[in-house]
């Protein structure tokens, strides 16, 4: 049976997402090979990183359009909608397009018996459609670690490793060394590698494996440098600027390999990027802001620039994180900074029980009010607040997209 609506297309891919995730890169391989490999035929920059990867992306994707490149965009996971996740110059893929991809690639994987993980079909989707778009280049935001993504058929012109920090330990490895291990999977023979990684420890095991493969490193503070006189139009300075300077080099590093980008067309990126649910201000009077810090790390570059960033009288933090984060560290985190503190048990299978927040960490039945729905919770803490104080939604990037529906 072909998919001809729309409807039916998400209903088909809300299938392929419960089945779970499956880390190879051999099967996306082996599909696009019989598809005539489309991932070949368009450069690309592949950006991998615990935090940070998806500002990158977008800096980079505007960098290149406003060099007049026609850009394909790849990102995950999506807010809203999944066509979010695979866009060309600055815009969603197509309904009907993406319909069409869809059948084209049920029919195919019927006939050559291939089954392909939810992320594994979009990242083939993606690649044909960028094929078919011809583009000029093609910005991908590895999915999970790195080494053993789907994205990682790629053979990019730079690599990027913007952090690496705990997250997704389950799937990576419970030590920062086992984590870079697979981020640094992305890492091509001869290739060049740009990386904000603070860590000393992790920068030698890049090192490392750059003089294995012959690939030439570049670090942030020793080999390029923060440039405080770009304007940038993303909030958060301190970890933005990062960031920024990692889409800076990976655009002169293209610039060296014959690229027109010029350094008007890297301001005029940077100061037109767009990225939803990071620091985004939904609200004013009182200032409402949507974050999808998910792990520590996140919730402490996000509290840095909320403290160094924005003004306010007091803050009111809402919450909803899933229970295989590292919760008692996120918070621990706000809850010695937030004035007044939600938690919003999600409606998903992976969302954390309020009841085993308060037995782990009982200290918080004291601070916390729980709450079930999103839709009645943040209207009553706004209405609650001052209007000069800040009200910040947080802990998933599911918790971001159900309070942004709230505000369209």
């Amino acid at each position: 049976m072909s998919i001809r609506s729309y409807e039916h297309a998400l209903t088909y891919l809300l299938a392929l997402e419960k089945k779970g995730i499956f880390l190879s890169v051999e099967t996306t391989q082996k599909a696009l090979k019989l598809l005539g490999n489309p991932q070949k035929k368009f450069p690309s920059v592949l950006v991998a990183g615990t935090n940070g990867k998806g500002s990158t992306v977008a800096m980079l994707s505007s960098i290149l359009r406003q060099a007049d490149y026609q850009v394909g965009t790849y990102i995950s996971p999506h807010l809203l909608d999944v066509r979010e996740r695979i866009q060309f110059n600055g815009k969603m893929i197509g309904k009907q397009e993406l319909v069409s991809l869809v059948n084209e690639l049920d029919q195919f994987l019927k006939k050559t018996k291939i089954s392909l993980s939810f992320f594994e079909f979009m990242t083939v989707m993606g690649f044909l459609y960028y094929a078919r778009k011809k583009v000029d280049f093609a910005v991908v935001e590895v999915g999970l670690g790195g080494r053993l993504d789907a994205t990682n058929v790629l053979r990019p012109l730079v690599s990027v490793i913007t952090s690496i920090d705990f997250d997704h330990q389950r799937l990576l490895g419970n030590t920062l060394s086992k984590i870079a291990y697979e981020k640094a999977g992305i890492i091509k023979s001869k290739g060049k590698v740009v990386t904000a990684v603070s860590q000393s420890k992790i920068q030698r095991q890049l090192q490392a494996v750059c003089r294995k493969r012959k690939a030439k490193l570049f670090i942030l503070g020793r080999n390029f440098f923060i440039e405080p006189h770009f304007e940038l139009s993303l909030a958060g300075k301190f970890h933005q600027r990062k960031n920024a300077a990692c889409a800076i080099a990976v655009a002169r590093l293209l610039r060296e390999k014959g690229w027109g980008i010029s350094e008007e067309a890297i301001q005029g990126g940077l100061k037109s990027t767009h990225w939803p649910g990071r620091l985004e201000v939904v609200r004013q009077k009182p200032l409402v802001m949507l974050d999808g810090a998910h792990n520590p790390a996140g919730i402490q570059v996000l509290l840095r620039s909320l403290k160094s960033d924005f003004q306010y009288r007091k803050l009111h933090m809402v919450m909803g994180v899933l229970a295989d984060k590292n919760y008692k560290k996120m918070f621990k985190l706000v809850s010695s900074y937030a004035d007044s503190l939600s938690y919003i048990e999600l409606p998903v299978r992976r969302a954390l029980r309020s009841d085993l927040l308060f037995k782990t960490l009982p200290y918080l039945k004291r601070k916390v009010r729980r709450e079930y729905d999103i839709e009645a919770v943040l209207p009553k803490v706004i209405r609650q607040a001052h209007r000069d104080d800040l009200v910040c939604v947080t802990g998933s990037l599911y918790t971001v997209s159900e309070a942004k529906r709230l505000f369209l």
